[in-house]
């Protein structure tokens, strides 16, 4: 096999669950290599797109029982912020008014219909607006989800709000998760804590921090948010999406 292409291999009638499986690289190579994935006891299947996340690649990824490598979602989580094993003790401290974004990568045609976010050891007091929403990476507001004003937010309690509509990504790639809340006290925030030197933190693009200010329903966001400000040390909290 040596200086042979996969491309020009014969399809494998089938393997055995300890064969080793090649995978071609992704981005446009897919379709031009004309790539084909295996698994035990099943048909190839191509992937006929350059990597965008099209609906045969979506198929093909189904066939092959790849799912999403984060380990330990909750039940009907699409994609979540952090293992949870790694972290979630710690609490970030959010201030009222002001939009929080976390940086995540968001595979293409993938519908989101939820947000939802893990408060920690302090409750919401007074409040007067909640609301998450997604952003791309240059912090354009695509969708918010409801906003869910004064509605009691416990301690150490999940709260899961509804996009407005339906979001589905086009493209794959990098975008941010938003949180703002208006109240006396907001809620703490379950994060994972990284230490780091401000250097590090402040690199471009910034992967989280605070952003605009002064904030009350969804209709007060910018069009773009606010540039960010990294944190002193790098706190993500911990939050996902179904």
């Amino acid at each position: 096999m040596a200086n042979t292409k996969i491309s020009a291999a014969t399809a494998i009638a089938a393997v055995g669950d300890s064969d080793q499986i090649p995978v071609a690289s992704g981005g446009a190579s897919k379709s031009a290599l004309g790539a084909k994935f295996y698994r035990p006891g099943a048909t190839d299947v191509a992937i006929a797109d350059g990597g965008t996340g099209s609906s045969t690649e979506t198929a093909a990824r189904t066939a092959l029982g790849v799912h999403n490598t984060n380990f330990g979602m909750p039940t009907g989580a699409l994609g979540h912020s952090f293992d949870r094993r790694f972290g979630g003790n710690s609490e970030l401290t959010i201030t009222s008014g002001t939009l929080n974004l976390f940086g995540v990568y968001l595979p293409a045609n993938q519908t989101i219909t939820s947000i939802s976010f893990f408060s920690g050891g302090t409750s919401l007091s007074v409040g007067t607006n909640q609301w998450f929403g997604i952003f791309d990476s240059s912090r354009a507001p695509l969708r918010f989800t409801s906003d869910d004003t004064s509605t009691a937010w416990g301690t150490n309690t999940v709260k899961t709000l509804n996009l407005t509509s339906t979001y589905t990504p086009s493209t794959s790639g990098d975008y941010y998760i938003g949180i703002m809340v208006a109240a006396t006290t907001p809620p703490t925030l379950r994060c994972s804590v990284q230490a780091g030197g401000t250097e590090i933190i402040q690199l471009a693009p910034i992967v989280q921090g605070k952003s605009s200010t002064g904030l009350t329903n969804t209709a007060s966001c910018p069009n773009p948010a606010a540039a960010m400000t990294g944190n002193g040390h790098l706190k993500v909290a911990y939050f996902y999406w179904s």
